[in-house]
């Protein structure tokens, strides 16, 4: 459903997002889970590009730059996660789950 809706509205990791911080109580279950749930839909998208354009392989040394960057940036979130207090990664979370959809909210109005 998660890769359908991505298709179709675009971003929908904050809405898994809070849907994980509201059934799930440890910092690190929502990650995993987000995370998995980010890969399934991010793979099942390839497939479906390729059907509809060839640009998408026009544009692998991007492609190459964000899997080097998801790399590093999921490094680093691992090492600074694993150091953080679970209750304040919790409300971190949340907080910037108000913020995004609220950036969300101004970009549609304008």
């Amino acid at each position: 459903m998660q890769t359908g809706l991505g298709l179709v509205v675009g971003v929908t990791g904050p809405l898994a997002l809070n849907v994980l911080t509201k059934q799930l109580k440890s910092k690190d279950s929502i990650i995993a889970t987000s995370s998995l749930f980010m890969t399934i839909s991010h793979l099942t998208k390839i497939p479906v590009y390729l059907t509809v354009t060839a640009s998408l392989l026009t544009d692998l040394n991007l492609i190459i730059d964000m899997i080097i960057g998801a790399v590093w940036g999921s490094f680093l979130g691992t090492r600074l996660r694993l150091r953080s207090n679970n209750e304040r990664m919790i409300q971190i979370i949340k907080v910037l789950l108000s913020l995004f959809a609220v950036k969300m909210i101004v970009q549609g109005v304008i």
